[in-house]
């Protein structure tokens, strides 16, 4: 490879630190593919009168991007050294490119350079004053590079039209504070496809989502590509377009069209406009339209409009889910914003060195809106929290931030209370179960609707539908079954604390009558007062001769003291099909926690294996039942041999769950593993005799067991999920190390 000394002019400056790790990546890549031929320059300084020095490239050529224009040269000096060298040493590599956005000058290149060249014969050095001079020559990767230049005039001038500028400002004073936070997203190819399809996008989604960055983002791709960008202020108007030349390329933008809360979206006249205006933009080939709302004021505003039903506003839409991004792409969007942090150092250098970044990117709230909100330094000195992290968990696990407007202002009283029993269900109910619990909720919260408005099940249930609640079909048994749940689980984050009240919740879980919403109180036990006497007052609006799943969850968690038990346990010996999957684990703990109160030796008898699920629980009963005045030898017998069967019939499966026989490649591992198990069986089960002991043994087919294991290993190491999810973490762990 030769190097030629040569003299160039000057570069446009272009700010590099607008660009994230990836960013610049990805820009170098397309500068560089297919390249034969790059020049070296560098800083101005001491160079012996060489302006660059140009290299041929061969077609083998490994190209290194790192950005490091934050960490320094002895930091990237110190990376090439310890980390980047070792890798390579070993590879057979002709030529290799580095490329950094610092400011390198000649000595600082060749100093890069001599490190590199102690494992490969040729390498270039190409720095920012290099890459700047590549850009120049290259108006398609820069165009494509839009933070590089979303935020510089003097860039706009020299690559779009003059006619073209006014739209660029206004899209530079919306763009500015989150042009180096943003990343691109499946969703922009999404939207885009439905814009270059239809000529129209609608983009919705829950609040903080990204739906206002993600149409602005849009806006600028197709301003690259020469598009006028008209925006949409307030109220629609034919004044506020103009559509006479057919040739001229414009994207019009209308930001929250619908207004911001469900009162403004059946106000005024603008759905004929609005519609009617869609319906134009299909035939016009050179123009677009971008919208953006929340997707239940979508929802309220077709109950309300017909024009928007006819349309299929809501079928149009298209609903941003964060749920949908990948780990990489979460964990490339907290990046993004720790990077360009006003948060100390210190505390993201803890956050990186403790991997903190996963807890947060793995967050079931994880939402862009509190990224942006738990990376500015005044949000976390206005919290109470003494650390960074504890603020960021606390902002996460309650995220007040992102639903209190929507909950509060955006749904009607009807709306909330569906939301309510939904949450109260623990997130999730068969949609007709939700139907009768709110009809009868209406009447005992005392809800009163305004005069001209429904409030009947259906329509109620479309305005909360892909905003704050969601509908699926699950097949259960053959049957399709409708299921209602929030739309993310955020929204029960918030809604939580608004039902625990006292009077509330059990009002909710009266007319619901679940199982799930008893496990709400459970699970929230030590927020409630008092909690005994909230399960008392549940059980009383439950008809005495009723004996319904979530009664019996009661009758468990109120134990000896709600006197409930003695009649339970007669109606299930008459009627032992009141035991089922669903809640034979409550007959259980009802039994082990009353033993020495009452005799349940009939109940043992008749109705042991319904609500026993294995050996360990008929032993634990045997333990209990022996040690009480009610123990008679028949039923003591009787639980023996319970325990014999249930490991004779479950052995491969106990061996499975209990040792370490699913591991085990041979069938000596296998047996050795089952020696030790009957062995300690033995100690603990005395009354096992010892040719039942050798039934057990021979009842376990060794091969099979081992068999099963290796197709576990092999659909395990060929599992491509899990080696791109391996991969990722990697990524992710490369990827924050840069913040240090």
């Amino acid at each position: 490879m030769k190097s030629l000394p040569c003299k160039l002019d000057l570069n446009m400056n272009y700010d590099f630190s607008v660009l994230s790790d990836n960013d610049f990546q990805e820009m170098v890549d397309k500068l560089l593919i297919g390249k034969t031929r790059v020049v070296e320059q560098y800083a101005e300084g001491r160079d012996n009168g060489i302006d660059g020095l140009v290299y041929d490239l061969p077609k083998e050529t490994i190209v290194q991007a790192k950005h490091y224009l934050r960490s320094g040269f002895s930091r990237l000096k110190s990376v090439i050294k310890k980390e980047e060298l070792p890798k390579i040493q070993n590879e057979n590599i002709s030529c290799y490119v580095l490329a950094t956005s610092l400011n390198l000058s000649r000595n600082q290149a060749e100093t890069l350079r001599a490190l590199i060249k102690n494992v490969v014969q040729d390498v270039v050095v190409l720095g920012a004053v290099s890459i700047s001079g590549l850009l120049d020559k290259d108006p398609a990767t820069l165009k494509s590079t839009i933070k590089l230049w979303a935020t510089n005039a003097e860039i706009v001038r020299m690559l779009f039209k003059p006619a073209n500028m006014n739209c660029f400002y206004e899209l530079q004073n919306r763009w500015e504070d989150l042009n180096n936070v943003f990343v691109e997203t499946p969703d922009v190819k999404n939207v885009v496809d439905s814009l270059e399809k239809n000529h129209v996008a609608v983009i919705a989604g829950e609040p903080g989502v990204g739906k206002t960055t993600l149409a602005e983002y849009i806006c600028l791709l197709y301003f690259k590509e020469g598009y006028e960008v008209h925006f949409f202020e307030g109220k629609f108007s034919h004044d506020d377009y103009d559509l006479s030349d057919t040739e001229k390329k414009i994207i019009f933008y209308f930001d929250d069209f619908l207004g911001s809360t469900y009162y403004n979206c059946f106000s005024g006249k603008q759905d004929c406009s609005i519609v009617n205006f869609l319906k134009r933009m299909s035939k016009e080939k050179n123009k677009r339209f971008i919208l953006t709302s929340r997707t239940n004021i979508i929802q309220k505003a077709c109950a309300y409009s017909q024009r928007y039903r006819d349309y299929r506003l809501t079928k149009r839409a298209y609903i941003v889910n964060v749920g949908e991004y990948s780990y990489l792409t979460k964990a490339r969007i907290l990046y993004n914003h720790l990077q360009n942090s006003n948060v100390g150092a210190g505390e993201i250098a803890n956050i990186v060195k403790n991997k903190a970044y996963k807890t947060i990117v793995e967050h079931r709230n994880f939402n862009p809106r509190l990224i942006h909100f738990i990376t500015k330094q005044e949000n976390f000195e206005d919290s109470q929290q003494e650390h960074y992290l504890e603020f960021i968990i606390e902002s996460l696990d309650n995220p007040k931030e992102i639903w209190e407007n929507c909950f509060t202002g955006q749904l009607d009283s009807s709306q909330r209370l569906l939301v309510q029993l939904v949450v109260a269900n623990r997130e999730k109910i068969q949609e007709s179960t939700l139907k009768n619990a709110y009809s009868k909720a209406l009447v005992v919260m005392g809800i009163k609707i305004p005069e001209l408005e429904r409030n009947d099940f259906e329509y109620v249930l479309s305005g909360c539908l892909r905003s704050i609640l969601r509908r699926d079909v699950e097949i259960s048994g053959g049957c399709k079954k409708a299921i209602v749940s929030v739309f993310n689980p955020s929204v029960t984050d918030y809604v939580l604390p608004t039902i625990l009240e006292r009077d509330i919740i059990v009002k909710l879980c009266s007319v619901l009558g679940t199982v799930d919403s008893i496990t709400i109180i459970e699970s929230n036990e030590e927020k409630i007062d008092d909690v005994q006497s909230i399960y008392r007052d549940i059980v009383k609006e439950i008809p005495k001769k009723t004996w319904s799943d979530a009664k019996i969850r009661l009758i468990r968690l109120m134990g000896n003291k709600c006197g409930l038990v003695p009649n339970l346990i007669k109606y299930a010996i008459k009627n032992n099909d009141i035991i089922t999957d669903d809640n034979k684990f409550d007959f259980y703990f009802i039994v082990i926690e009353n033993l020495s109160k009452y005799d349940f030796s009939e109940f043992i008898i008749c109705c042991g294996w319904s609500f026993c699920n294995d050996y360990s629980d008929f032993g634990a009963i045997l333990e209990g039942y022996r040690k009480t005045s009610f123990a008679q030898h028949f039923v003591i017998e009787y639980l023996q041999e319970c325990v014999y069967e249930s490991l004779l019939d479950d052995i491969e499966n106990i061996l499975g769950n209990e040792t370490d026989a699913f591991i085990c490649t041979s069938c000596e591992e296998v047996a050795e593993e089952m020696k030790i198990f009957l062995e300690e069986i033995k100690d603990t089960y005395p009354f096992l005799k010892e040719d039942e002991i050798d039934s057990i043994r021979e009842n376990v087919d060794l091969k099979s067991i081992v068999d099963r294991n290796f197709k576990f290993f092999e659909s395990a190491k060929n599992s491509s999920c899990e080696k791109k999810e391996q991969e990722d973490i990697k990524n992710v762990d490369a990827l924050f190390s840069g913040l240090l």
